[in-house]
């Protein structure tokens, strides 16, 4: 009897549970400084113009929407995942599709964060720039990593 099928569905289920558990992680753990949580604390502290606000509202707009569009894409691809787990057959390349397109949607929205953080940078005067960085910096090596595993 040829187990390798088998093995493939089990590290697929495994890699998939590793991915959203790290995404679930990072998510509920992150250490955000809830000074820079909106674009009415980004003004106070970086003492943004009003149509510098204006500007980085309207950039914060558009990357919420595409960040929601990343979250509904991972959890449609994690639904299909678990569909697929729970047959009694499972077809490894299916499985491995999915876990595929739940990277490709955790890659869009790392992407679509960078994007946006240079963005807003390109709005702000070099003083506002350099503040902008460190706030940025803070967040980003403030917090666990999203992949270590306890």
């Amino acid at each position: 009897m040829n187990h390798r099928p088998w093995i493939s569905v089990v590290v697929a289920a495994v890699v998939a549970t590793a991915i959203s558990f790290g995404i679930a992680h990072w998510c509920n753990h992150r250490q955000v400084p809830s000074a820079i949580s909106n674009t009415v604390d980004l003004r106070r502290i970086l003492a943004l113009t009003d149509t510098q606000a204006a500007e980085v509202e309207k950039l914060e707009k558009i990357y919420r929407s595409q960040l929601a569009k990343c979250c509904e894409a991972h959890c449609a691809a994690r639904a299909d995942l678990a569909t697929e787990l729970g047959r009694p057959s499972p077809d490894t390349t299916q499985a491995m599709a999915c876990c595929q397109r739940m990277c490709a949607a955790q890659s869009d929205s790392e992407r679509f964060t960078l994007e946006h953080i240079l963005r807003v940078r390109v709005l702000l005067t070099p003083a506002q720039q350099q503040r902008h960085a460190a706030l940025i910096q803070q967040q980003l090596a403030g917090g666990s990593c999203s992949m270590r595993v306890n």
